[in-house]
């Protein structure tokens, strides 16, 4: 794209930054994009992104990704080129999707990362390029905008950006090893929380007793694996309800449930309300930006 080009919408975002004369401050995660997850793909020139109290600079041939609680500001050079797309939790939820890779697509999308050509090669720049043009076209012609599509170059530039960094590689000892041992039990949960597997079963698969993985997640994460593998069943159940048209007795069975009825009972133990009840409460403007807010897994390291 030769000239500024943006598009609004709820769920996405989408800017063609060209070159210009003057020093451009953009703060990505202002509403009406607060809660999205951002991709800042630096083409040509200078940039410097500022957050946590820390500035980074970026040279030409760089990309800058951000969940939303990073909130960054971002100072664009003179003569800088620069594309920047976003994507609301819930298409970000569709583009990671319910695969062995989709946990470390997640595990990226929830921290802030750097990409420089030194780490990526000029063919895999040209590709984040590639994609991320593409996403702009799908969101800004007239006649597009398919959400399936725009998920689909999302997923691309986020698998693009992932395999060109280092980003799992705890130190096997001490609190390391314990990050490791809890990445992969999260790798487990993701393929098979809907199975409804007894937490002897991820033990044996880590090779730990029972007791160990316990007291691993309770030190690290103030939660027992039961509860952290009950919040990630609860978080997709309220997924479903509130955007799937699946029936209460579906959506028992797709999360692995035997009946409706223990699906129920178990979902209201957990939440205070029924599903129904839920699924009621999660309609209109004002719930869905509730929603969008608080799309989140929970709190891995």
């Amino acid at each position: 794209m030769t000239g500024q080009g943006k598009a609004n919408i709820e769920q996405f975002r989408g800017e063609a930054l060209p070159s210009t004369l003057f020093r451009r401050i953009i703060k990505p995660a202002r509403p009406p994009y607060g809660q999205f997850f951002h991709v800042f793909v630096l083409i040509d020139g200078r940039a410097t992104a500022e957050f946590g109290g820390e500035s980074h600079e970026l040279a030409e041939q760089a990309a800058f990704t951000f969940p939303a609680a990073t909130a960054p500001t971002l100072s664009i050079d003179p003569g800088a080129e620069a594309l920047l797309v976003g994507l609301s939790q819930e298409l970000l939820i569709d583009a990671i999707g319910n695969k062995a890779e989709s946990v470390l697509l997640r595990t990226f999308a929830e921290r802030p990362a750097i990409v420089t050509l030194e780490a990526a090669s000029a063919e895999t720049f040209g590709d984040l390029v590639h994609l991320a043009r593409g996403f702009l076209k799908e969101v800004m012609l007239p006649g597009r905008g398919s959400d399936l599509a725009i998920a689909g170059y999302a997923r691309l530039l986020m698998m693009t950006l992932w395999r060109t960094g280092d980003w799992e590689k705890p130190t096997a000892t001490g609190h390391g090893l314990d990050v490791a041992i809890l990445q992969r039990f999260r790798q487990l949960v993701e393929l098979h929380f809907r199975e409804r597997r007894p937490i002897g079963f991820y033990a044996r698969v880590l090779g730990l007793s029972h007791d160990r993985l316990h007291a691993i997640c309770t030190r690290t994460l103030e939660r027992t694996p039961k509860a952290l593998i009950q919040q990630r069943i609860m978080q997709e159940a309220n997924l479903r309800l509130e955007r799937s048209a699946s029936s209460i007795q579906e959506i028992s069975a797709q999360l692995g449930f035997p009946d409706q009825t223990y699906f129920s009972h178990a979902y209201k133990r957990v939440t205070g309300i029924s599903p129904h009840e839920y699924r009621r409460r999660a309609t209109g403007p004002e719930s869905r930006a509730t929603r969008a807010a608080t799309a989140e897994y929970f709190d891995w390291p």
